[in-house]
């Protein structure tokens, strides 16, 4: 799994932590990557079908910021320090439908990802954090020039440690008991930690520190386009936008439209809308819409991404 578009404000760097010798027998053996076609169970099925071009993603005015009309009082958020024992629950879905084309020859890949976690904040050591990850759900579909697989990419309990450092951020994941993991399981929850591991989001740090009202679209400076890029700086404009605000939660609309200094044409025209604690600074809810066209004398490429990912805090 790859997060295309949320890579532009996080350089994913993946170490994995040393494993222990123990052969530990607890956890089975993840099923090998498929290599032909594979049943696809119904409710990944359902969504393996062609978005259709009414699709928001599909809207020239996906990166664009709405008009500002500022009403009321700037809207302030406050960001909690996360706590050792701090549980979560992590629900995650993403679907990806990428065409491809070489001179005269085409074909479609459609991807769907369904992740659901139960996660705790174990262990503080310095700026590290561990936490202790229970994956009650994660599979991954695709179906690629009309051949179908899925497959189960993660399973069990977890160890995944966060080591932020400069712009990078790196997770390593090992099991408890030392058991060996497979190249894929490190590979997934290592990219989803490295994404998002319960630190503020840089869309929550960038309001925290600049209260907008109601309606309010700003361009980000400099250093928040820096902010916004994981400490990469965005050379492109930035919008920012607070949609509405309850008394507990606010949301929030972040606008871009890359373009790639290369060969041939490349733009990526991006949408986040995140739900925001107003007392916490914790995530609620985030939806991301991605539109990537990169084309060339001889091929292209046109990519839609859809990721939306659904937060809970149990009480502890």
């Amino acid at each position: 799994m790859r997060i295309a578009g949320t890579v532009v404000w996080i350089a994913l760097a993946l170490a994995a932590c040393k494993r222990g010798d123990s052969p530990g027998a607890a956890y089975p053996q993840l099923d090998p990557e498929p290599t032909g076609a594979a049943p696809i169970p119904k409710a990944l099925a359902d969504e393996l079908v062609p978005l259709p071009q009414t699709d928001p993603a599909y809207d020239p005015a996906l990166g664009k910021p709405p008009v500002s009309s500022p009403r009321g009082a700037p809207i302030a958020i406050t960001i909690r320090t996360p706590q050792v024992g701090d549980v979560r629950t992590h629900e995650l879905r993403m679907r990806n439908v990428i065409d491809f084309g070489f001179e005269a020859s085409k074909h479609r890949q459609l991807s769907s990802n369904h992740y659901d976690f139960r996660e705790e904040l174990w262990k503080l050591d310095g700026a590290n954090r561990v936490y202790k990850v229970h994956v009650n759900h994660a599979t991954e579909a695709v179906l690629l020039k009309d051949k179908p697989h899925s497959a189960t990419t993660a399973t069990g309990d977890y160890l995944v440690a966060v080591f932020p450092a400069a712009a990078k951020h790196a997770a390593g994941v090992t099991r408890e008991d030392g058991s060996e993991l497979g190249g894929r399981e490190v590979e997934e929850l290592a990219d989803l930690f490295g994404f998002d591991s319960m630190r503020p989001h840089p869309l929550v740090e960038i309001v925290s520190k600049r209260p907008l009202r109601v309606g309010e679209s700003v361009e980000l400076t400099e250093a928040e386009n820096t902010l916004f890029g994981g400490g990469l700086k965005v050379e492109s404009p930035v919008f920012m936008t607070l949609l509405d605000a309850t008394p507990t939660v606010a949301r929030y609309q972040a606008d871009v439209l890359l373009h790639f200094p290369q060969a041939g044409s490349h733009e990526r025209r991006l949408r986040y809308v995140v739900s925001v604690e107003r007392a916490t600074g914790r995530l609620v809810e985030l939806h991301e819409l991605m539109h990537d066209r990169e084309s060339d004398d001889k091929s292209r490429q046109e990519h839609v991404q859809h990721l939306t990912m659904r937060l809970g805090y149990p009480a502890r």
